[in-house]
């Protein structure tokens, strides 16, 4: 080990991967591979750390960790620059069509992304950026209140038009989706929802601000093996901890809870019994693994 090597705790501050991410990685794709210092802490040398830095760029466009882990660093950095450059166009088309209040354009142009590249495809590599970069824009100004609608409106007709397409109520395993009280963005729950029914995994969304006793009475009638709860960046910080240790009392420990969303990930812990997980590719690993699947590899 050289004294360039840095520790999993440093590698998390500055790349933004939870250590819970990089041991998953470890584990299930045999990347990152790190050493060990004298007290047994990870430690990530600069190759593993530059390559680790291009995954996570990756990952968070909404490319599955698994089908970029293992690609060599020229493809990594291609990827990267191809990605940035044709979604950057995408979004200021998508900005456009807002602005112009073409509510017809614009549910044109991304149903045709939905067909072109798949329901999972669409979900993860289209519309969980492309909403991100809306939330952004808003914050900054760049779109007015009404526009951020629109979007919102065009996109979750196109998800819920997939889903009802899709759904089989007998499906296993159950999942309960929801947003707490005080939580009235849904997108996140609808995405996931989109994903889950295309594995054939019966999913109900209890839609937004849903108190948690009837999250619970939910999942214990639908003999649910897990719940969902989004919590958004403009979601209360201080409120999310109480509202999943609520849950967790409702339910037994057989059930998962999962906690997702920007809110989730400014929390530097979540209480034991409570699962991270951050992303929908991330949802996507924790489905396998509840369904005892062989994650996939790239």
């Amino acid at each position: 080990m050289t004294k360039h090597t840095i520790t999993i705790d440093l590698l998390e501050r500055d790349l933004g991967i939870s250590k819970d991410a990089l041991r998953k990685w470890e584990s299930r794709y045999g990347f990152p591979n790190p050493l060990r210092d004298r007290a047994g802490v990870r430690c990530y040398p600069p190759d593993q750390v530059e390559r680790l830095r291009f995954v996570k760029r990756l990952v968070d466009t909404g490319r599955r960790p698994a089908s970029v882990i293992h690609l060599d660093m020229p493809t990594l950095r291609s990827l990267v620059q191809g990605d940035g450059s044709c979604i950057q166009a995408f979004h200021e088309q998508v900005f456009e069509l807002l602005r112009r209040q073409d509510f017809a354009a614009l549910r044109q142009i991304l149903a045709a992304a939905r067909e072109r590249q798949g329901l999972q495809a669409f979900v993860i590599e289209t519309v969980a950026p492309l909403t991100e970069a809306v939330g952004e824009a808003w914050t900054l100004g760049l779109l007015a209140v009404h526009e951020e609608h629109l979007y919102s409106e065009v996109i979750q007709g196109l998800l819920r038009e997939s889903i009802a397409a899709r759904f089989d109520a007998g499906a296993l395993p159950g999942m309960v989706l929801a947003t707490p009280p005080g939580e009235a963005h849904g997108l996140g729950i609808l995405m996931l929802q989109s994903l889950m029914v295309l594995r054939g995994a019966h999913c109900l969304s209890l839609g937004t601000e849903t108190p948690m006793h009837e999250v619970a009475a939910a999942a214990e009638s639908r003999q649910a093996g897990a719940v969902g709860l989004s919590f958004s960046l403009a979601f209360p910080a201080r409120r999310i901890t109480p509202l999943l240790l609520d849950l967790r009392r409702r339910l037994p420990s057989r059930v998962e809870i999962w906690a997702g969303g920007g809110g989730v990930r400014r929390l530097a812990r979540l209480p034991h019994g409570i699962l991270r997980v951050p992303g929908l590719a991330d949802a996507l690993e924790e489905l396998a693994r509840l369904r005892g699947e062989a994650p996939e590899r790239a």
